[in-house]
């Protein structure tokens, strides 16, 4: 009898997951998956800038752009957003093409330039805004929120989602009248990591407003971030 039940144990874990014959486990055992979420207030704001630049001659649009990256960055500065936070990039110098009743008009050339910031001043958001949307050579791709603290959440995290793996294996293994042992295997689904877009969405869920400085009314209501994670877990059974 106990022979056929530890046969009919393992049948019905093994169904659980078929993946875990890859693992080559001889013990009856079961398989199971622990996700856990933590909804964190951020505190950094990371910005995402373009800077475009237009002119004749390629000499002109060289000495134009620099002196428009320069007046973003000098606002930024202004805005004491410090200099390690500020960094540029992709830079490129091409022919400005017009494309008029099927054909091609060279108007002269443009350059532009790629300008990321964060700041951990959320109440600066207004400030920010409103000083670079009237600067006319510049697009504002993105503002995103994010912690500071992901390492500790992601941590803490991680710690509830092996505990959610534990508490599911217990309802598996007492349904049939078992308990579960000492764990055979611990995994992190790194695939399942916490999202770095997601938790960087200005949709929020939550609200907690930042004054308009201007007296107003609110001009930024900044919600709660996913932390996510998901671990895979395979205790012992034990009948």
């Amino acid at each position: 009898m106990k022979k056929q039940l530890a046969i009919s144990l393992s049948l019905f874990v093994l169904s659980l997951s078929p993946n875990v014959l890859a693992e080559h486990f001889e013990a009856p055992h079961v398989s199971v998956y622990g996700t856990a979420t933590s909804d964190v207030v951020p505190d950094l704001m990371r910005w995402q800038l373009g800077v475009k630049s237009s002119a004749k001659t390629v000499s002109d649009v060289a000495v134009i752009h620099d002196k428009n990256v320069a007046s973003v960055i000098a606002f930024l500065q202004r805005e004491e957003i410090e200099d390690k936070k500020i960094q540029t990039s992709q830079l490129q110098l091409a022919e400005d093409l017009e494309f008029r009743n099927g054909t091609r008009t060279k108007k002269g050339y443009y350059a532009s330039t790629s300008i990321t910031f964060e700041s951990k001043t959320l109440e600066s958001y207004r400030s920010l805004w409103m000083g670079l949307s009237k600067l006319a050579t510049v697009t504002i791709g993105g503002v995103t929120f994010d912690t500071s603290k992901r390492i500790e959440y992601q941590d803490k995290t991680r710690i509830l989602a092996i505990k959610a793996a534990r508490e599911k294996a217990d309802q598996l293994a007492r349904a049939l009248a078992a308990s579960i042992g000492a764990p055979l295997m611990i995994e992190e689904e790194a695939n399942h990591q916490d999202d770095r877009r997601s938790a960087l969405s200005n949709v929020v869920r939550m609200s907690r407003v930042a004054a308009d400085s201007s007296g107003g009314g609110p001009s930024l209501s900044v919600g709660t971030i996913p932390i996510r994670m998901r671990v895979k877990a395979v205790f012992r059974l034990i009948n």
